[in-house]
């Protein structure tokens, strides 16, 4: 089989991948109604290729979409102008942004906040989120609740992740993944091993993300200057409770 060497974006960096792999609906609705009732601008932090972005500036909010990369802003701004929507695009680090201006919904959702590992990184996205919240707005912050049996997995499997035609043309891509879980740091290692084509083109990606378990997820943002109004387990609106795979907090300062 042919190796392709690890370079450029990771896939799921990469927009026109990440629309195909990132296959998810159930959260639109619970933002949408969110946004609706808090009757101002809003903020989604790490907003990507626009997934939730685009769906609610077609209901009429007044949408901001923030993102560190500029391929995936760059599907987003395509896909809004095939909508033909009006979204304000901002290409910035959520730890570190100035935007002169404040909203009364900042969201961070599908589980963003995990890409930050370290407490100065979590502080200074914080401190950011405080800085453009406007008085009696509200911030909503998503992160998976845990799954012990996922984390401590075989290392020595590959699990599934993925099927879909690759964008470019070259086939189907067929992505699977193992991880290893480090507990001192709390961070799950994931590797993704991607099959591309009838060539059967290989290439690895790796990604981290930082576990929150429930307690101390609250606290980090209580400790943070939030108060926590409400914790949802789902976007059903079923409040959080032990085996719930989402943890779903929506914060007042």
């Amino acid at each position: 089989m042919e190796q392709l060497k690890l370079g450029g974006l990771p896939l799921y960096r990469d927009g026109r991948h990440y629309d195909r792999i990132a296959v998810k609906s159930d959260d639109v609705q619970f933002y949408l109604a969110e946004a609706r009732a808090a009757e101002g601008p809003v903020l989604e932090l790490g907003c990507g290729t626009g997934r939730l972005t685009i769906p609610l500036a077609k209901a009429g909010i007044s949408m901001t979409g923030l993102d560190i990369s500029e391929p995936m802003l760059a599907e987003a701004r395509a896909k809004a102008a095939a909508a033909g929507v009006d979204v304000a695009w901002v290409e910035a680090d959520f730890r570190e942004f100035s935007l002169g201006k404040k909203f009364k919904l900042i969201f961070f959702p599908f589980h963003a906040i995990q890409h930050l590992h370290e407490k100065e990184s979590l502080e200074a996205l914080f401190k950011c989120v405080k800085k453009h919240l406007d008085k009696g707005g509200v911030f909503i912050v998503n992160a998976f609740n845990p799954n012990l049996k996922l984390l401590t997995r075989d290392t020595n499997r590959r699990y599934p992740v993925a099927r879909y035609l690759d964008p470019s043309g070259s086939g189907e891509v067929i992505i699977e993944e193992n991880n290893i879980y480090d507990d001192e740091r709390q961070l799950n290692r994931i590797t993704w091993y991607s099959t591309i084509g009838p060539q059967r083109i290989q290439r690895t990606d790796e990604l981290v993300v930082r576990c929150f378990f429930p307690q101390e997820f609250d606290a980090l943002l209580q400790y943070n200057g939030f108060k926590i109004v409400k914790k949802l387990g789902s976007f059903e609106g079923k409040t959080f409770a032990a085996g719930d795979t989402e943890q779903i907090a929506l914060c007042t300062v």
